[in-house]
């Protein structure tokens, strides 16, 4: 706890954001899509062309 009294969220979330957005994070959430055979989300995107979609999008995204 902060001197305040409340939760010392900085302790725990520094990068928090960029922890979620980290290379190995979005690989690794691809990677379980792809293995549970996931179904597509709300902008229509299929598991088989997000791999070329990150390839070509993730720097933009992170």
């Amino acid at each position: 706890m902060s001197e305040e009294g409340r939760n010392d969220v900085n302790r725990y979330g520094n990068d928090l954001l960029e922890q979620v957005l980290s290379r190995d994070t979005i690989n690794k959430a691809y990677k379980r899509v792809k293995a549970n055979k996931g179904s597509h989300g709300i902008d229509g995107l299929i598991v088989d062309e997000l791999l070329d979609y990150l390839k070509e999008h993730g720097q933009e995204l992170r």
